[in-house]
């Protein structure tokens, strides 16, 4: 755009029109504001702990860094990650906590049809800010894919209760899909008792402390079922 047009425009329109096009442009995907992630992959930090681990990619937002708030920048460098992954035609589990909820609030928009993204949990009631249901939700309406949603409680009064949903035709089908995922999102919260894990019931503040292996392994089996 020439400089004079610029000009012209900056001294008709009022800032916050502005702003306000710039929000529209964004949310229908005419406007994407990206951020590089290489500048977040090239700590030296990353590459220790890639080579400690055997990753493949780490990425790490320091703290000691004054251009941002580093709690506000992660989820967009998250975001920014996790679309680089995706290749048309997956098939993306979605998790649940915090921070997949505010990764999927600064999720860019991109035309990825064909992807369909998965609900990897059960759902919460009403009280809760943020429910797995919303960011399978909001992560589909960003990358204009396919969302499927599990409708059914995260946290039961009991086994043969859980077993029983389970065995529904409709809940053992969208199950059955979460094995073949080629892409999982999720986020590794804390072990304090205030955890949204304890605040919703899935564990006690004793199992939290048992051990995140535990924890692990008893939310993902080697068998692929939840």
């Amino acid at each position: 755009m020439a400089f004079d047009r610029m000009k012209w425009l900056s001294g008709s329109i009022f800032p916050a029109s502005v702003a306000t096009y710039l929000r529209r442009a964004r949310e229908t995907g005419i406007v994407n504001i990206a951020t590089s992630t290489q500048l977040f992959a090239d700590d030296i930090l990353a590459r220790q702990l890639e080579d400690a681990l055997g990753l493949t990619s780490v990425w790490i937002v320091p703290e000691d860094r004054q251009a941002m708030d580093p709690t506000a920048e992660m989820p967009v460098v998250a975001a920014a990650v996790f679309l680089e992954l995706i290749n048309k035609g997956d098939r993306v589990g979605v998790a649940w906590g915090r921070t997949v909820y505010h990764l999927a609030d600064v999720m860019p928009y991109a035309d990825l049809q064909g992807v369909t993204v998965v609900q990897l949990c059960g759902n919460l009631g009403a009280p809760y800010s943020y429910r797995p249901d919303q960011c399978t939700t909001e992560i589909a309406r960003r990358l204009n894919a396919e969302g499927i949603n599990v409708y059914a409680p995260l946290v039961l009064s009991s086994e043969q209760l859980a077993e029983a949903l389970r065995a529904e035709p409709v809940i053992h089908e969208q199950m059955a899909t979460i094995s073949d995922c080629q892409l999982a999102l999720y986020s590794v919260g804390g072990i304090e008792d205030d955890s949204h894990l304890v605040k919703c019931g899935a564990l006690t503040p004793e199992e939290m402390h048992a051990g995140g292996n535990g924890r692990c392994r008893g939310h993902c089996r080697s068998d692929h079922r939840p």
